[in-house]
């Protein structure tokens, strides 16, 4: 795996998702986001949630396989033409390492904010590579209202796991409290929260009773059921030292 900065993009925090509010002079950056990074030679595909106050979580994708997750140490905070500077950490997904034998690596970003539309910039990695970016906003994903009513119900996912698929099972009550279990013998609790009930963010607190690196802190989105297309619930996050990407499929 790469050693790439990927946290501007996600300087929605995007991952690392301290509280926080982005600067009243500021303007908001905001939305769901799909995009690409170029450093080193590379390019990769990108997928940031960022939720109204400037908490950001974001996904690296090598063609479609997720490789790591980027987030910003704190919200990111915008002057009022938009620009920003942050830094923040690229995680291994799944225990993934860098280059370095590492899990985590360290990045900055530098870039501007056009509301409700992109965000453009320079990325760093902890090697010294330079990189650009660019995410473009997606309004139908983002623009669509919250609420924990919504997200109710049973889900299903699925992980490798030393070579073995581990088929989750999690469920999410009305008040946001998740409980679950894996074929792992693993358990999880946690709870989805609602930052904006006008947009498509739920903030993530997970606990798995496997891992030992702390919770796992993220942003997650919904798309409901369409046609034959089940309702999902898509979470980027991170521990102390790994990233996270799953996507939950909701039972009937």
């Amino acid at each position: 795996m790469r050693q790439v900065a990927l946290c501007a993009f996600s300087a929605f925090s995007l991952a690392a998702c301290s509280g926080g509010s982005t600067s009243s002079a500021g303007v908001d950056p905001g939305g769901v986001y799909v995009g690409t990074v170029s450093i080193a030679g590379n390019s990769y595909s990108v997928l940031g949630i960022i939720d109204e106050s400037g908490l950001a979580s974001l996904v690296e994708e090598t063609g479609t396989t997720p490789t790591s997750i980027v987030a910003p140490y704190s919200p990111i905070a915008t002057a009022p033409d938009g620009s920003f500077s942050a830094s923040g950490a690229v995680y291994g997904i799944n225990g993934a390492l860098f280059e370095d034998g590492s899990s985590m690596e360290s990045t900055t970003v530098a870039g501007v904010v056009v509301p409700r539309s992109s965000i453009k910039g320079t990325t760093t990695d902890a090697a010294g590579n330079v990189g650009s970016f660019t995410l473009d906003y997606q309004a139908s994903a983002y623009q669509s209202p919250s609420s924990l009513s919504m997200i109710e119900g049973d889900y299903t996912s699925s992980y490798s796991s030393g070579g073995t698929t581990v088929n989750m099972t999690l469920s999410i009550s009305s008040s946001g409290s998740i409980s679950g279990s894996d074929t792992a013998g693993c358990t999880y609790s946690g709870y989805v929260s609602v930052p904006n009930p006008s947009y498509n963010a739920y903030n993530t607190f997970l606990i798995n009773s496997c891992l030992s690196n702390g919770p796992e802190i993220g942003l997650a989105t919904y798309s409901s059921s369409e046609g034959e297309n089940p309702a999902t619930l898509v979470s980027l996050g991170h521990d102390a030292s790994d990233g996270y990407y799953t996507s939950f499929t909701k039972s009937d």
